[in-house]
């Protein structure tokens, strides 16, 4: 339905947002929060989403892409492989570089006065 954005009615803005938060409501198809992993519903089909990085699910073992209704059954350590896969080093702990250290500033000398002209 299109909507003129200019002249919205109530009825027209209360629909946008219930099909905003129902889009929001199935965009998880599962998640684990303290690992910080999800599987999700995205534009073109699911991923695997981890920390900020997207990583596409491999199709079965039958060759068939996977449904929802499957990937609400994958367990965690499935999804694990499945990253590793994509991204080797990926679970590895990422060494944290010291801050590093500003020079000191330097302090302006007293300006000298200019030679005088003869």
């Amino acid at each position: 339905k299109r909507y003129n954005f200019e002249n919205l009615s109530q009825n027209d803005i209360q629909e946008l947002i219930d099909a905003k938060l129902e889009k929001e409501a199935n965009r998880y198809i599962q998640q684990w929060e303290t690992e910080k992993i999800s599987i999700e519903n995205a534009r073109w089909g699911p991923i695997v989403k981890f920390e900020k990085n997207i990583f596409k699910i491999p199709r079965t073992k039958a060759g068939e892409k996977y449904e929802v209704e499957d990937l609400k059954e994958v367990v965690l350590e499935e999804v694990k492989k499945w990253i590793t896969a994509q991204d080797k080093n990926a679970f590895k702990e990422k060494a944290k570089k010291p801050a590093a250290k500003k020079p000191a500033a330097k302090k302006a000398g007293a300006k000298k006065p200019a030679a005088k002209k003869k």
